[in-house]
């Protein structure tokens, strides 16, 4: 049995933690306030540290997969020992997770439903809907909405709605093309289990002819015409709005055979996102 060091206690940490048959040694993780403490009885640690353990592999997953592998090639660790876990062979949903989402999904679709914002499910769940899978299996779901300030409406009247919850309202810390400092970026909405449902709350920005969403120093952006119009398509006991244009949109941020899940899927594979100077140019 090889001995396997699992890279981060997020989503994909746990998913990878549960299929794995290895002797997992340790895990590492970049979030100070998770270092010597423990998971499953595991210890965590400093990938720093990894140097002093004696170990086979470095088990590596999730979307941010590739900066994981750059910083273990930094820390002196050879590409031999550096495994990345296929996102086909991993699942972040557990039986438990996967009816809170569904709970959850319904009741704030229902209040978005109240207020009469347009909003559609977005992202990684949008792709499991189409897929016929649960919401549940992927590490958060994306509600996308059209306007920032329905997220300071919703700022205020989702922590009096789930108290139960916990409700992270995040803030830009610099300006964007269409988004000021201080403005809200989005909305986390997560509970107090183990495997966390998560639920990520996001607004587009109109910005010339598209929408854009700011993303790790760059941007996503989608023509405005595949946002015109919206649908509903059925999940469990619930509907769910998407965009009319589905299938247009879906084949941008992921290539035509989105419907397929990949092996892998990174942050540089996104189809629609690019730097400040590039969306100008658009």
């Amino acid at each position: 049995m090889a001995k396997v060091v699992i890279f981060g206690t997020g989503a994909a940490g746990r998913a990878i933690y549960r299929a794995s048959k290895d002797d997992i040694v340790a895990f590492i993780d970049n979030s100070p306030s998770k270092i010597n403490t423990f998971y499953k009885e595991i210890k965590i640690i400093a990938p720093a540290e990894l140097k002093k353990l004696n170990f086979d592999a470095v088990l590596i997953g999730g979307v941010w997969a590739d900066e994981m592998s750059a910083q273990l090639l930094n820390l002196g660790i050879s590409k031999e020992k550096i495994k990345l876990i296929d996102d086909k062979d991993i699942s972040y949903s557990t039986d438990n997770r996967a009816k809170t989402t569904n709970y959850y999904v319904k009741s704030l679709v229902g209040i978005l439903d109240k207020l009469g914002y347009d909003y559609f499910i977005d992202g990684s769940g949008l792709l499991s809907i189409l897929r016929k899978r649960e919401l549940s299996v992927v590490s958060d779901v994306d509600i996308m909405l059209f306007e920032n300030k329905s997220l300071s409406n919703l700022a205020n009247i989702l922590p009096q709605v789930f108290p139960e919850l916990n409700i992270e309202i995040r803030y830009c810390q610099k300006d964007y093309a269409a988004r000021k400092k201080g403005d809200i970026f989005n909305i986390i909405i997560s509970d107090n289990s183990e495997e966390k449902m998560v639920l990520d709350i996001n607004a587009y920005d109109k910005y010339k002819n598209f929408y854009t969403l700011p993303y790790n120093e760059k941007y996503f952006y989608i023509p405005k015409e595949f946002l015109d119009e919206l649908i509903s398509l059925d999940y469990k006991d619930f509907k769910l709005k998407a965009p009319k244009r589905y299938d247009e949109y879906l084949s941008l941020v992921y290539g035509k055979n989105y419907l397929e899940i990949p092996k892998q899927f990174l942050a540089n594979d996104y189809g629609n996102l690019v730097d400040f100077q590039t969306l100008k140019k658009l």
